[in-house]
Parts: C-alpha cells; structure tokens; sequence
C-alpha cells in the first residue's frame, strides 16, 4: 500500500478542498500532485531497508543508505570551509541526500566488487525508472541533481562526491575488524586510488583518508600493495 492509498484518494482530495481556498479561474489545481509527492516520498522510506557493505562505527551492522545519505548530509556542514572551491552549502546538502536515491531499485553497488564497473550504466537507467511516476517539476529538479552529483558536473558536485568516498575509509578503520575491507579481503592501493581521484577537492581531510589507510595496513584491515 503507498502512502497516497493509506490517506484514502476521497479523504485526502477532501482535506485540500476543506483547508485550501479554490484556485483561480484558468490555473491548475497546484494540489492535484500532492498524491504522486506523497507516495514518493513513502518510496524513499525503503533507503532505510537498503543495506550496504559498509559498516557503521562500532561494527555492529552494516548502514542503511538512509543513514549514508545523512551522513553524508550532515558532513556536507561540517566541512565546508575545507573545500577547496567555493560551495553552496545548502545545494551540497540537497545532493546529499538526492545522490544514492537510486539504489532503492539497484541497491548498493560495492565499489571494490565485480559489479563496479556497471554501475553507472545500471543506475543511469534506474534513476529514469525511479522518478518516472513523479509530476515534472520534481521529477527534472531530483534528475538534475543526481546528474550533478553523479558526473560531479560543479563545485557542489565534486564535494558531495569527495566526502562520498571520504567518510567510508574512517568508519571502515573505525569498524576494525567488522570493516568491509577485511570482510572482502580489499587491497590499500584500490583505496589510495579512491583518495588519489578526490584529494584536490578536500586537500586535508584526503590527508587524514591517507593516514587512515597506512593504519589499517598496519591493523590487518587492508592488504598491503
């Protein structure tokens, strides 16, 4: 059942009549999307089932990509003075938590597993099928985004997508042994390669992530080169 159909299509068009006042001759009921918006939203309620192969902090789970995106959000704040270009914080925090929205149909994709070379292909199509039932408007804002997010097409794009890779490495060393790193045996150099591809977006804290990497080599987490 979608969150639209749990209000009731009859009850809901109601309590837009009762507490809206009648829109103008010769323009579109503003209201009429309300449902679609809504049962969208309650979609976006299944990133909260989506598990990753990242764990959180303390090792015992793995995070939901509802939790990564907030997480992400929430650093999108808190580092935004060490950003190396000049950001709009509030548009970061916007593709923050726009820019896993995809894998409520793909699910996560391992970034060091045999499925990463497809990925985008795969969620190139999934984003069309994902906002598909959404009116216009929302549907072009939310696809704008990912894409900017995704092709890290502006200054916006690029951070969102450094501290995408970032955040992963310190609660991976964090996690110790329950890491995915040594859950999936990964190799140091494909991570130093993640750095290496973001580092002239956040210069310091791509320092911290290469500190980081050298003591989990020494931990046992990552497979030295």
């Amino acid at each position: 059942m979608t969150w639209a159909e749990a209000v009731g299509t009859l009850s809901f068009s109601l309590m837009i009549e009762e507490f809206n006042e009648p829109d103008e001759p010769g323009i579109p009921d503003r209201d009429a999307d309300l449902p679609q918006l809504l049962d969208f939203l309650g979609r976006m309620d299944e990133l909260k089932h989506v598990q990753r192969q990242n764990p959180v902090s303390n090792g015992s789970r793995r995070e939901n990509t509802a939790e990564h995106s907030w997480h992400v959000a929430f650093a999108c704040l808190l580092f935004s003075r060490y950003a190396a270009e000049s950001i709009d914080t509030v548009q970061c925090v916007g593709l923050a938590v726009v820019h896993d929205i995809v894998e409520v149909v793909e699910g996560d994709t391992f970034v060091y597993g045999p499925q990463a070379s497809s990925r985008r292909s795969r969620e190139e199509r999934a984003i069309g099928v994902l906002l598909s039932s959404l009116p216009r408007p929302e549907r072009e804002s939310l696809e704008r985004d990912w894409r900017e997010y995704e092709f890290t097409q502006t200054a916006e794009g690029r951070y969102v997508m450094a501290l995408d890779v970032l955040l992963p490495i310190f609660m991976n060393l964090t996690a110790g042994e329950q890491s995915s790193w040594r859950r999936h045996g990964v190799d140091a150099a494909a991570v130093r390669r993640r750095v290496d591809g973001v580092r002239e977006t956040i210069p310091a804290l791509a320092r911290m992530a290469y500190e980081a990497i050298d003591k989990a080599i020494e931990r046992g987490l990552l497979k030295a080169a």
